[in-house]
C-alpha cells in the first residue's frame, strides 16, 4: 500500500459562514455542478460489517464502486464523508469541508481530501483525479458561491445548462392554469421556475419551501401547486418518511397504493405510517412539459436531513464534546445501534442553568427527564460500549416545511380536484390530530311539515351553500352530508372556529333577509383529537372517538351558537380569535359517552341570542 496522500485547499470567502454551510451541504447539487459521476445507491453493510451505502458509478467510462459511510457534521462547523473503494487502486478517501466565521459576512474555508491509495498507480491517479480535477472544481464552485452571494444573485449556484423544455406543452398548460384569488404574478413565477431551474429543483418540490422563498402565504402556494397539477404542469406523489432520519423511504402516486407499515434500511426499523408526519405531498414537473435527469449524485449530507444538527461516529471508548452552537429549542439525541435516547432543551434565558450535558452510551448515565441547559452549554457524549456508535443530535420537533397528508386531505379544493385520491379499502391510517365539525339544522322535521318537502329542501340546500363556502374559505373540507347535517374536518383548530363564526354570521344575514316565519338555526359542535382515516364508499372519511365526540358536542348546541370542547378552546390561536366574543362555560355529559365534558358556548355577535344555557352552566368568561 502506498503512503497516504493529503490534498488541501484553503480560501477566504466574503459571505457568512451560515450561508456557505447551507450551500456547500447541498452535496447532490455540488457533485452535479462539479461534474462528478452520477451513482446508484443501495443500503447495505461494508466488508467490516458497518452500515453503509454501496454506490455504483462510472468514472471516465470505467465502472467504479465504493461503500459510503454516513456523513459526519456539526451544523455550521464542518461536514465530512468516508468512502471505501473496491476494484480500483484506492483504499479509501475522507473528504472534509470546514468553515470558520471571520465576522458577520466573512468566513475561512478549508477543503481537505485524505486519500489512502493501494499502490503507486493509485497514488498518481488520486493526485490527478482528486487533487487536480475534483478539488479544483469544488474550490472554484465555493468561490462562485461567494461571488454570487455578493451580487445578490437569485441562486447561489451557477446557472445550469438550458433544460430540455417541451415549449408548446408548457405554453398550452400554462394557459390552462387558472387559480382563483391568487396574488398577481405568482403563477408566472412557478412557470418560470419550471422552465429554467436545475433538474433537482423541479423534482420533489415542497410548496411551503417555495412560499417562504417567494414571500407569499403558504396556503396560496399550496393551492397554486394543486391547480398546476390539475392543469398538467406538475405530477403529485406521496413520500413516506422515516421517523428517525426523516428521509423518504417509499413513494406512491396515489393514496390507494399506500401501505400501513414501512421499513427504513438505513435506520433498520419498521414503523406504522401516520398522516401527520410520515406521509408528505410533493410535486415533480410533468414529463410532458420537461425532461429531467432522474439520477442521484449524492444522497447523504446535512442538507438531506436538516433537522439533524450534529452526526458523528463514536468508536468504542471514545468521547466527543460539542461546543456551544445550538440555537434555543428542544433537541433529541439517539444512536442507530442502541435504544438509549433522550431529550434536552436549550433555554435562551437560561444563563444560570447547567452548562454541561453528559451522555455515556451503554451505561445508562444520561440525565433523567428533559434537562434545560444554558445557551453556552457544552454537550459531551461518550461510548463506553464495545461497538462503534453513530451519535445523532437533532431538533426534537418535526419541521413545518412539508405538506402533510393530514393537511392537504382536509382541504375542500384538494378533495374536489383529486377525488380519486383515497386509501385502499380496509386500510386505516392514523391521524394524530384533527378538528372535526358537526352541524345540524334545528327543527328541520317541523320545517318539512310546515312548508312541504320541496320548499323545505330548497332552504336546506341554501344552508349547505353557506356551510360549504365558509368551510372551504377557512382551509377545511366537507367530508359528507348526513340528511341536513354535515361533517367537516380541519387541520388547524382556529380555522375550524373561524369557519363556524362565519357560518353563524352568514346565517344571521340570511335570516334577516327572509320572512320572520322562515329562520334557519344551525347547531355547530367542534372537537379536536386523534382519529383514523379510511376509505368509505370511495371517499376519504374518518372515524374514532374524536369523531363520535364531535357529533355529540353538536347536540349540546341550541342553534345560532358554537359549542367547543376544551381540546379546541385551549388552542392559543383559538383563544386569540375568540377574544372579546361572549363565551359561556358549562359541564355536562354527552349522550353515549361516560365521561363529563367542559364545553364552551360561543355566542357570535351577529347570530342573535341563542336559547338559555342548561342549568349546569358554571361560569362565564
Amino acid at each position: 500500500m502506498s503512503r497516504p496522500l493529503r490534498l488541501v485547499r484553503r480560501m477566504t470567502l466574503d459571505m457568512p459562514a451560515e450561508a456557505f454551510f447551507a450551500a456547500a451541504t447541498m452535496t447532490d447539487r455540488v457533485e452535479r455542478s462539479t461534474g462528478l459521476p452520477k451513482a446508484r445507491f443501495q443500503a447495505t453493510r461494508d466488508p467490516q460489517g458497518h452500515p453503509a451505502l454501496r454506490a455504483d458509478a462510472k468514472l471516465l467510462g470505467l465502472p467504479i464502486h465504493w461503500y459510503e459511510h454516513p456523513f459526519e457534521w456539526v451544523h455550521n462547523r464542518y461536514f465530512s464523508v468516508h468512502r471505501v473503494f473496491e476494484g480500483v487502486p484506492l483504499q479509501s478517501i475522507d473528504v472534509v469541508t470546514t468553515v470558520r466565521p471571520l465576522g458577520p459576512a466573512r468566513c475561512a474555508v478549508e477543503l481537505r481530501a485524505d486519500v489512502v491509495p493501494s499502490n503507486i498507480l493509485g497514488r498518481i491517479g488520486a493526485f490527478f483525479v482528486f487533487g487536480v480535477y475534483t478539488l479544483t472544481r469544488v474550490d472554484s464552485l465555493y468561490r462562485t458561491f461567494a461571488a454570487r452571494y455578493g451580487r445578490r444573485a437569485p441562486t447561489i449556484f451557477p446557472p445550469p445548462l438550458a433544460p430540455d423544455i417541451h415549449k408548446r406543452a408548457l405554453e398550452q398548460r400554462a394557459r390552462d392554469l387558472r387559480v382563483p384569488n391568487l396574488p398577481p404574478g405568482l403563477a408566472d413565477r412557478l412557470i418560470a421556475h419550471l422552465a429554467t431551474a436545475p433538474d433537482d429543483e423541479v423534482t420533489n418540490m415542497r410548496p411551503f419551501v417555495f412560499a417562504d422563498r417567494w414571500g407569499v402565504d403558504r396556503m396560496q402556494a399550496l393551492r397554486l401547486f394543486l391547480y398546476a397539477t390539475q392543469a398538467g404542469l406538475l405530477d403529485l406523489h406521496w413520500d413516506v418518511l422515516c421517523p428517525n432520519c426523516r428521509v423518504a423511504k417509499a413513494q406512491v402516486n396515489n393514496l390507494a397504493d399506500l401501505e400501513l407499515t414501512a421499513h427504513c434500511d438505513t435506520c433498520n426499523i419498521r414503523y406504522d405510517v401516520n398522516f401527520d408526519e410520515y406521509v408528505e405531498l410533493r410535486f415533480t414537473v410533468s414529463g410532458a412539459v420537461r425532461d429531467v435527469l432522474d439520477a442521484s449524485f449524492c444522497i447523504g449530507g446535512p442538507y438531506q436531513t436538516r433537522h439533524i444538527v450534529a452526526q458523528f461516529r463514536l468508536p468504542p471508548g471514545a468521547g466527543r464534546s460539542l461546543p456551544a452552537a445550538l440555537p434555543p429549542g428542544a433537541y433529541r439525541w439517539r444512536t442507530r445501534q442502541r435504544v438509549e435516547r433522550g431529550t434536552f432543551h436549550i433555554d435562551p434565558c437560561g444563563a444560570d442553568l447547567p452548562a454541561q450535558y453528559r451522555f455515556t452510551a451503554d451505561s445508562l448515565a444520561a440525565p433523567d427527564g428533559e434537562p434545560r441547559l444554558a445557551p453556552s452549554a457544552e454537550l459531551h457524549f461518550a461510548n463506553a460500549g464495545p461497538g462503534e456508535l453513530l451519535l445523532i443530535v437533532e431538533q426534537a420537533g418535526w419541521g413545518n416545511d412539508g405538506v402533510s397528508a393530514a393537511l392537504v386531505t382536509s382541504l375542500q379544493e384538494f378533495r374536489n380536484m383529486f377525488s380519486s385520491q383515497v386509501l385502499a379499502p380496509g386500510l386505516g391510517v392514523a391521524v394524530k390530530n384533527l378538528t372535526v365539525l358537526f352541524s345540524d339544522l334545528k327543527d328541520s322535521t317541523v320545517m318539512y311539515e310546515r312548508f312541504g318537502d320541496s320548499p323545505a329542501y330548497a332552504r336546506v340546500r341554501d344552508h349547505f351553500v353557506i356551510l360549504t363556502g365558509a368551510i372551504t374559505e377557512n382551509n377545511g373540507a366537507l367530508v359528507k352530508t348526513i340528511g341536513d347535517a354535515v361533517m367537516a374536518v380541519f387541520r388547524v383548530p382556529s380555522d375550524a372556529v373561524a369557519a363556524s363564526l362565519a357560518i353563524q354570521a352568514r346565517m344571521a344575514v340570511r335570516n334577516a333577509a327572509m320572512p320572520p316565519e322562515a329562520p334557519l338555526l344551525v347547531k355547530l359542535g367542534l372537537h379536536s383529537g386523534p382519529c383514523i382515516a379510511i376509505n368509505a364508499n370511495e371517499v376519504l372519511d374518518y372515524f374514532g372517538s374524536t369523531v363520535n365526540t364531535a357529533a355529540r358536542v353538536q347536540g349540546a348546541s341550541h342553534g345560532g351558537d358554537v359549542i367547543l370542547t376544551a381540546a379546541v378552546y385551549d388552542d392559543p390561536a383559538v383563544r386569540e380569535l375568540l377574544s372579546g366574543i361572549p363565551i359561556e362555560t358549562f359541564d355536562t355529559t354527552l349522550k353515549g359517552l361516560s365521561q363529563r365534558f367542559t364545553l364552551y358556548q360561543v355566542l357570535p355577535p351577529a347570530s342573535g341570542a341563542p336559547q338559555a344555557l342548561p342549568a349546569v352552566a358554571i361560569a362565564a368568561s
